[in-house]
């Protein structure tokens, strides 16, 4: 049993002790109400106070019978308060319910499952866009290390619990990123959340070539090998550094920087069926139209200026 249920079984015991009181004056001694509630009170908290009026033998016998019971209270309440301040669990216990209501509220986020090196670098990227996240970590150490003080809302449990993906708003979120270790609980984490929200965006980490496509027919929007993408990251540093230094400026989330971004031409656009010459964006908005991503899925690079939008 924990601290918190101590106390509150302290707390209940109090209410049943003056309730006691309330019934064992009136029937004992006659008393009215107020009476009966004002000699309850002075001689559980054993103030000292004179009598209200002349008990009898019977109604002496209950009062001592009331005080023995307030000081197996005291020591009970007293034990259970003693217990609670040094482990902290009041703060925990509002912290907690405070984490709730911050997740309740999430909408349109994204979920990260696992707070390791790649996780905390996501993290760390995605704060800096000012996007909306949710972590789930089930190691403690690096709970109490790095989590319990941060800001980031988090939840302390395993991401391959379909309990842990709901209350991190999973049905609400439009992306989760699979950063965990291990690939077999990657791939779970996959199937689970394509199971629970199949319109979901799910970026899975992988460490080698089979774990990437048991990923992909898990479920996977997108599978990336970070030994792979750094690997070819070093290498295109060391053959094309002036590239590397250009790539790495736009796809920083820093507002100082030029960035790329990418667009979805929604059915309301106005730009909707006209071409590039026609919706005029250099001139309008000072953009460079990099790439155009045809219906059939095909990404034209360099598009021209008769490209329909």
């Amino acid at each position: 049993m924990t601290s918190f249920k101590h106390l509150f079984l302290s707390i209940l015991y109090l209410f049943v002790l003056v309730a006691t009181g309330l019934i064992g004056f009136p029937l004992i001694e006659g008393w009215n109400l107020g009476d009966s509630l004002y000699m309850t009170i002075i001689t559980l908290s054993s103030v000292g106070y004179g009598e209200v009026h002349t008990l009898s033998s019977a109604g002496r016998i209950f009062t001592v019978i009331l005080i023995l019971f307030a000081l197996a209270f005291m020591a009970y309440f007293t034990g259970s308060v003693a217990k609670i301040l040094p482990e902290g669990e009041i703060l925990k216990i509002l912290g907690k319910r405070k984490l709730e209501s911050r997740l309740k509220k999430l909408q349109d986020h994204y979920i990260i499952c696992g707070y390791g090196r790649i996780g905390k670098l996501i993290c760390s990227e995605l704060a800096e866009a000012g996007k909306k996240f949710v972590i789930i970590e089930s190691n403690p150490d690096e709970v109490d290390k790095h989590l319990r003080d941060s800001k980031y809302p988090y939840i302390q449990d395993n991401a391959t619990s379909d309990e842990a993906l709901l209350q991190a708003g999973i049905k609400k979120a439009i992306g989760i990123v699979t950063a965990v270790r291990s690939d077999a609980e990657n791939v779970f984490i996959t199937l689970s959340a394509r199971e629970l929200n199949p319109k979901i965006y799910i970026l899975a980490r992988a460490s080698d070539e089979s774990a990437e496509k048991k990923l992909k027919i898990a479920g996977a929007s997108k599978v990336v090998s970070p030994y792979t993408l750094g690997g070819r990251r070093m290498v295109s540093a060391l053959l094309r550094p002036y590239v590397t230094d250009f790539l790495e400026v736009t796809t920083s989330f820093s507002k100082d920087t030029l960035q790329i971004e990418e667009l979805t031409v929604e059915s309301h656009t106005p730009f909707l069926g006209q071409t590039l010459r026609e919706a005029n964006l250099r001139n309008t908005f000072g953009v460079i139209i990099v790439a155009v991503r045809l219906p059939n899925g095909e990404m034209l690079f360099n598009p021209g200026p008769d490209q329909l939008l």
